[in-house]
């Protein structure tokens, strides 16, 4: 039997505005005119003031409609322990009585666990610096076209993981050219003649035996050099798994070997890199590094000051004096004597006029909000901002943030998101400063990122021939007064990139 039954509640709903509102908070400076543009083709109550002062090339470079905020320290020390799609859902912008508190976590952790690493400067990649040799290789035009697959598919470490089937078919599909397995083979191995020693190996194997063939051609007039070479060649070749797993006498007894020897070898071995890209960016670096920050933190006369920044060509809106004239409500008189379709034009325009009030608006509580987010981010991490050690960056999350910028969690998330900082360290992305922390037995708390240092510096202090365990650095991170679960120790080391104990021995 079906009941029918009054329920009162209350609900928050969002208007459209609200949530462009939020949009505009989560796009970058970068892509703020690319906005405007858009509003401005598409609302013709909308228009550039004419009377704005046109900004010189010079000032472009520097602060030019950036608004400056000098920051200073308080007396009482502060201190608290995605890429943009147009179909959105209201449920993403609710506010953060609205969201479960599952959810919450959720998006705490996820912030958390973001590791963005800071850049600085211009990024050459190891693609731009190959093509730059081909002018060296003897390529015919279909090889040349082989060659700029095989240089744009290397792995950021610089090696090539492809299957030479793979590119028969790419090619065949995107270029419309057959190619032959030889003719790939061929094309690989002169890229691989080319500088860094060791790039387009298929795996490290491979990367360490080209780098030795590449030595062997250096010191072939060289005995003593050469026999080493020769013995190194041999352990990488014949012998690398028992090599990876660190049991050296095993290699020893098989090579006949003495300590000394093997000691000699191996010393080579560790001086070749495992990693041909190194010093070189990836292609996502090298795109990171033409960012233009959104906010600039510098310090002068033990100030730090922060600027919000514009990008050239960011245009001062103004409302359309016609559309503002056409919009304004007619006296009695005219109204009776008004017909349907100035009614309908008088209609249009004044909703026009209201949507082009709202945007400019926007656009400038875009800028307040902004700035007032990243003023509680250097007022807690401003050790860091002046000194810019990472040691110094305390544990900080979205929360902390909220709460004493006065906005939801949700909406902090999406200021932050891909949005980046010049500091005079550096360029920052702002999800960097967000961490987890440990709290210490004094009492005082240290982020994620200075335990992990702490393991990386303990780890690079070991005996190489007796390196630390986990539970080990967990009893020397407590005689620190950090109480750092064995688990968790794991978990920081594999996040450095740091092998167990056992694949850290060395002789």
């Amino acid at each position: 039997m079906l009941d029918q039954s009054l329920v009162q509640k209350q609900k928050q709903s969002l208007t459209t505005q609200q949530i462009q509102q939020f949009l505009l908070l989560e796009i970058p400076c970068v892509e703020l005119a690319d906005r405007i543009q858009e509003e401005l083709a598409t609302n013709p109550a909308l228009e550039v003031d004419p009377h704005s002062p046109e900004l010189s090339s010079e000032q472009e470079g520097a602060e030019i409609g950036a608004e400056q905020v000098e920051y200073t320290a308080p007396e009482e020390e502060l201190y608290t322990s995605s890429t943009e799609n147009n179909d959105f859902s209201t449920d993403d912008y609710a506010s953060e009585d609205d969201i479960p508190e599952y959810k919450l976590r959720l998006i705490q952790e996820v912030e958390e666990q973001r590791e963005e690493i800071p850049f600085a400067g211009d990024t050459n990649t190891l693609s731009d610096y190959l093509r730059e040799q081909f002018i060296t290789l003897p390529l015919t035009p279909e090889e040349r076209t082989v060659a700029e697959y095989i240089v744009g598919n290397l792995t950021d470490d610089g090696y090539f993981k492809l299957n030479f089937r793979d590119i028969e078919d790419d090619l065949l599909f995107n270029e419309n050219i057959t190619v032959s397995h030889e003719t790939i083979e061929q094309v690989l191995h002169k890229i691989q003649s080319l500088e860094p020693a060791g790039v387009a190996a298929k795996d490290l194997q491979e990367c360490l035996s080209l780098q030795l063939l590449r030595l062997k051609e250096q010191y072939k007039e060289e005995e003593e050099q050469l026999h080493r070479i020769s013995l190194a060649t041999e352990i990488v070749e014949h012998h690398f798994e028992t090599l990876a797993n660190r049991r050296y006498k095993s290699i020893m007894q098989a090579l006949s070997l003495s300590e000394d020897e093997f000691a000699s070898v191996q010393h080579l071995i560790r001086s070749l890199t495992p990693r041909p890209a190194n010093g070189f960016g990836s292609a996502v670096e090298a795109a990171a590094a033409r960012i233009t920050p959104d906010f600039t933190v510098h310090l002068r006369d033990e100030k730090l000051l922060l600027w919000l920044n514009d990008p050239p060509g960011i245009p001062s809106l103004r409302i359309s004096p016609e559309y503002r004239v056409l919009s304004e409500r007619p006296s009695a008189q005219k109204i009776k004597e008004e017909r349907p379709e100035e009614k309908a034009a008088r209609d249009f325009a004044r909703q026009r006029v209201q949507e082009a009030s709202w945007f400019i608006g926007a656009i400038t509580r875009r800028r307040s909000t902004l700035l007032s987010v990243m003023q509680i981010i250097v007022e807690l991490q401003e050790p860091f901002f002046r000194l810019g050690d990472v040691a110094l960056l305390r544990p900080m999350g979205l929360k902390d943030v909220a709460e004493r910028a006065g906005y939801d969690i949700s909406t902090v998330s999406r200021i932050t998101s891909r949005k980046y900082v010049q500091s005079d360290y550096g360029i920052y992305s702002l999800k960097y400063f967000f961490s987890e922390g440990t709290v210490r037995e004094e009492g005082d708390a240290v982020s994620t990122r200075q335990t992990k240092a702490l393991i990386q510096s303990l780890i690079e202090q070991e005996d190489k021939r007796r390196p630390l365990s986990d539970a080990q650095i967990e009893t020397m991170l407590a005689e620190r007064g950090l109480t750092v679960a064995r688990r968790t120790v794991a978990k920081y080391r594999e996040q450095l990139n740091i092998p167990i104990a056992r694949l850290r021995r060395e002789l």
